[in-house]
């Protein structure tokens, strides 16, 4: 791990690079062979406990079994040079202010849509009025990506490039899962000793983290806070477009709240 200080002059922790054999099995695969690829349920639990064999014998199984290694394959090939893993993350003293999360050094802002209806919920509902902390970071794997990702087009290699682009897109929610589990144990709230990937992937622990234009704080302006606080572009080289957009996209920033109330909603209803 090496550490920067920003223009703020806060202590950052950057890790890069991470081995992608660490991240790879916090790789969900429902998200990436359902949700990208297109793959049975049912045939995914097979992968799941890696019963290739038993895949072979059903429908649908020897097809999944190329996905399968086909993905193996583009870890193996690319995983330690074109889907290159960097993180930065930090903790910030704050407290709420009504819809706003402060961060006290910078006296920044971080403003959250209520809800208008249901129960009203804010995420700043989940902050202390007066001392809280909260832990912000930013990922990525897509260093040289899309480079490569545009060669194997120009070849006509289109279902490798898809496949890879799901690849990263997965590895890069993989690598926030793998540090969002470290910031828990940093915080000293740690994961039950028998908790599952399966658990993990249901957030079945203690402290939840909220990505910007996802339903619980969909105003992506607060990407700007983000990006400025944990110097994002000069740190592992992730810049955010006119549009909010990061790039490369295969990257995910997030707010974690240790509140142990603190659930997903919905900000828009």
């Amino acid at each position: 791990m090496k550490n920067n200080i920003n223009s703020n002059n806060s202590i950052l922790k950057i890790l890069k690079p991470i081995d992608i054999n660490q991240i790879f099995p916090y790789i969900n695969p429902f998200i990436l062979y359902g949700t990208f690829l297109g793959i049975n349920k049912d045939l995914i639990k097979m992968i799941e406990e890696n019963d290739l064999d038993g895949l072979s014998k059903v429908k649908g199984g020897e097809k999944a079994i190329e996905i399968y290694n086909s993905i193996i394959d583009l870890k193996n090939t690319f995983g330690q040079t074109h889907l290159i893993s960097k993180a930065v993350y930090n903790y910030f003293p704050c407290y709420s202010d009504g819809d706003e999360i402060v961060i006290n050094k910078h006296n920044t802002r971080f403003t959250f849509i209520r809800q208008t209806t249901n129960k009203k919920i804010c995420l700043s509902n989940f902050i202390d009025k007066t001392n809280d902390e909260i832990a912000l970071f930013a990922v990525t794997v897509g260093e040289n990506l899309e480079q490569l990702v545009t060669k194997l087009k120009d070849n006509g290699d289109y279902a490798k490039s898809y496949l890879l682009q799901s690849l990263a897109s997965s590895l890069a929610e993989a690598l926030a899962e793998y540090l969002h589990k470290n910031i828990r144990k940093e915080w000293k709230i740690p994961d039950p000793e028998n908790i599952s990937l399966k658990d993990i992937f249901q957030a079945k622990y203690v402290g939840k983290r909220y990505s910007f234009g996802h339903k619980s704080c969909p105003s992506l302006e607060n990407q700007k806070i983000l990006f400025s606080l944990l110097d994002v572009t000069n740190s592992i080289g992730v810049s955010l477009t006119e549009n909010l957009m990061m790039m490369p996209e295969s990257s995910v920033t997030a707010i974690i709240i240790k509140n142990p109330k603190a659930f997903y909603f919905n900000a828009a209803i």
